[in-house]
């Protein structure tokens, strides 16, 4: 496995238990794409379909579904952003999760300061 496709199993593998562990989510799939200053994570089907059903068509309940998600990632995130620091071995500098409640689906993206050691 070249050191890529390690990078980004790892980084899988970090973020399927952080959500497991303090989101309560198990996601159908996590892609991963990996850039110079950003790790972007696709989290699908995350959101219950209780909660899709809520959403839907209600721009007031997906506010709310959007900011409680957000709020608990905000919460717990540091545990994460210290994981996949000593994964790429750079700082991060921030992190942020986004919901989609009707399609359930959600993205996280984390950024990182400094450069890549050699």
């Amino acid at each position: 496995m070249n050191k890529q496709k390690s990078l980004k199993q790892q980084v899988r593998n970090a973020a399927a238990e952080f959500v497991g562990e303090h989101l309560r989510w198990t996601p159908k799939a996590i892609l991963i794409d990996m850039h110079a200053a950003q790790c972007i994570l696709t989290l699908q089907h995350i959101v219950p379909p209780v909660e899709k059903e809520f959403a839907h068509g209600d721009a007031e309940r997906r506010a709310l579904l959007e900011r409680c998600y957000s709020d608990a990632f905000d919460a717990a995130k540091e545990n994460f952003e210290c994981t996949l620091a000593n994964i790429v071995d750079r700082p991060v500098e921030s992190s942020m999760l986004r919901i989609d409640p009707e399609s359930g689906n959600g993205v996280m993206i984390v950024s990182f300061t400094g450069q890549r050691p050699a």
